[in-house]
């Protein structure tokens, strides 16, 4: 079936309620580490590469013990088992 609308600009999973500016993206993160005891760097570089869906990972992170992979230190494995 030909397609009824385009998804070329919709934000979509880690893209939908991404912060748009400066401020929105420090608003952000401040949540986020107050919600989950997470640094703000580790909140930061999952934003980076999930989008929103950080938040998701953050919460499992802290339900976890969280240990980093050998060889790939800034992944852990909360983060993996979460993927």
């Amino acid at each position: 079936q030909p397609r009824r609308i385009s998804t070329q600009s919709l934000a979509i999973g880690g893209g939908r309620d991404f912060p748009a500016d400066a401020a929105a993206h420090a608003s952000w993160i401040s949540a986020i580490t107050a919600e989950t005891g997470a640094s703000p760097a580790r909140a930061e570089k999952l934003l980076d590469r999930y989008g929103t869906t950080a938040r998701l990972i953050l919460a499992h992170e802290a339900e976890q013990q969280t240990e980093s992979l050998a060889g790939a230190s800034d992944y852990t494995l909360a983060e993996i088992d979460w993927l």
